[in-house]
């Protein structure tokens, strides 16, 4: 029998997608380790670290899961020697790019020198490019593994037909209701920024922070519409974002607590609005955990499942 093996030594969808985002995953990187010491206040390098944090979230990881998951995970198994080498040097050379290209723009709009540019890219590149390798061979993994859970489901119910639990129309309504509320926010916040002045990093900061407030809205109501139409991505992201804002509220009540602040409005607010959120967060973790709402959303055993049918 004759065997066939893929010649191709890059697979040049793969190779331009990591191209991309380690370029842009570079400028934001530059962005957070310069841009800070230009800053002239504290609370404006906190807006900053909150918002610049946020976008490299954005991008690395979710964005690179998704578009390796969505791009190259169907056919990796069958690719996956090239695409390896794709990961390695699309993540190289758009960090070598990206890096070149901020050490320019530094050089010549800030007092950061070109050779100074050269050490931030010296730092981040070995790293940089293992984490980006890692995360993309997570994604195509993840993708291969969901299509052999959904194999082995559609051998036990074909149709996989399940009528819709409470549980899970509350939980669909409790995330899209928080998408509309911080949505709300956006124009109230815009308002705000009018009597920044005409202070450009005010302007910019607060920009960011619409911007996310954007996203973060439209992504609540976008989970909550997949866990409403018992979508196995939508049970997923929902959970893992419940637990882990379960988890930094606890770390930030317990700052709260243990911190000798005095109580004013404002301290007694913050305190008030971590408990609500963990609450919010163990109602949500409570509604996506039992079977009734995880079989509903595929988010079984199919092996299970499937000793289940032949008893």
């Amino acid at each position: 029998m004759e065997r066939k093996f893929e010649p191709n030594v890059l697979e040049v969808k793969t190779f331009a997608l990591m191209l991309f985002l380690a370029i842009a995953r570079m400028i934001i990187y530059y962005l957070r380790s310069t841009f800070p010491l230009y800053l002239p206040s504290s609370v404006g390098y906190g807006l900053f670290s909150v918002v610049i944090t946020a976008y490299w979230f954005l991008l690395n990881p979710v964005l690179m899961f998704l578009a390796f998951y969505r791009v190259c995970g169907q056919n990796f198994p069958e690719k996956a020697g090239s695409s390896i080498v794709s990961f390695v040097a699309g993540s190289l050379a758009g960090q070598v790019i990206g890096g070149l290209i901020m050490s320019g723009v530094l050089s010549t709009t800030t007092e950061f020198g070109f050779i100074s540019g050269l050490g931030i890219l010296f730092s981040e590149l070995e790293f940089g490019v293992v984490s980006d390798v890692l995360l993309a061979l997570a994604a195509v993994a993840s993708a291969w593994l969901v299509r052999k859970w959904d194999e082995m489901l559609l051998q036990v119910q074909p149709e996989w037909r399940f009528q819709r639990p409470f549980e899970i129309s509350l939980a669909s309504v409790l995330y899209v209701t928080f998408g509309i509320l911080t949505l709300l926010v956006v124009p109230i916040l815009g308002l705000f920024s009018l009597g920044l002045g005409r202070n450009p990093i005010d302007l910019w900061l607060t920009g960011g922070v619409v911007i996310l407030l954007v996203i973060s809205g439209l992504s609540q109501i976008t989970i909550g519409y997949g866990v409403y139409k018992g979508k196995r991505w939508g049970w997923m992201v929902a959970f893992m974002i419940s637990l882990i804002g379960l988890a930094l509220n606890v770390i930030l009540l317990t700052i709260f607590v243990l911190l000798p602040l005095p109580l004013e409005i404002l301290g007694v607010a913050q305190i008030v609005a971590t408990v609500i959120s963990i609450v919010l967060d163990l109602i949500v973790i409570g509604l996506l955990l039992p079977f009734g709402s995880r079989q509903y959303c595929r988010m079984v055993n199919p092996r299970a499942v499937t000793q289940q049918s032949t008893v």
